[in-house]
């Protein structure tokens, strides 16, 4: 008990220094490093995509609440999971991902996430690229800049190629419309 103590906000915090010593136990351990950081992507993309839903409907303001307290821990997550072509993981956390970066005016942090995922996965052709493309260009838009003109056309074709997935409805609307 005396490592943790519960913050005013109602989250357990750990001390600095006792933060740095398990760091530094876990790099001693590589595999057990990265098995630590995999379980942590895995827990925040199901973490997201729980909160897909609610972002629709009347409990979106707790939602989005809910996903800015973990938003170091989601940057994190997303970072890895991009790191280690973790396309479950990526796919689960996309749209709930990209619904709190414009609503709660994050584009620019949305922004570099999405393009850090458009940069490992621009060779394949799938739903998950057009959707990543087009949330990534939807929020230059929202930054003021006009980038990936010369991915617009490829976005445009991936979106209609798989215009039957749920998850890209809400940037093909933006992208194709706006």
């Amino acid at each position: 008990k005396s490592f943790l103590r519960l913050s005013a906000a109602g989250r357990y915090e750990i001390q600095e220094l006792t933060r740095q010593y398990g760091e530094e136990q876990l790099d001693a351990l590589p595999n057990a490093k990265t098995d630590t950081q995999n379980r942590h992507c895995i827990y925040y993309a199901g973490f997201l995509h729980q909160r897909q839903t609610p972002l629709r409907g009347p409990q979106q303001a707790a939602a989005l609440d809910e996903i800015e307290a973990e938003l170091d821990n989601i940057r994190d997550s997303w970072q890895w999971a991009v790191e280690n072509s973790m396309r479950h993981e990526i796919y689960q956390s996309m749209h709930s991902l990209y619904v709190f970066c414009h609503i709660r005016a994050q584009a620019v942090e949305g922004e570099r996430l999405f393009n850090l995922a458009v940069k490992r996965f621009e060779h394949e052709d799938s739903a998950m690229l057009a959707y990543l493309l087009t949330a990534q260009i939807t929020l230059a838009w929202f930054n003021g800049k006009i980038i990936g003109i010369d991915q617009f056309p490829r976005a445009i074709r991936l979106v209609y190629t798989f215009w039957t997935e749920d998850q890209i409805a809400i940037p093909r609307r933006g992208i194709v419309f706006a």
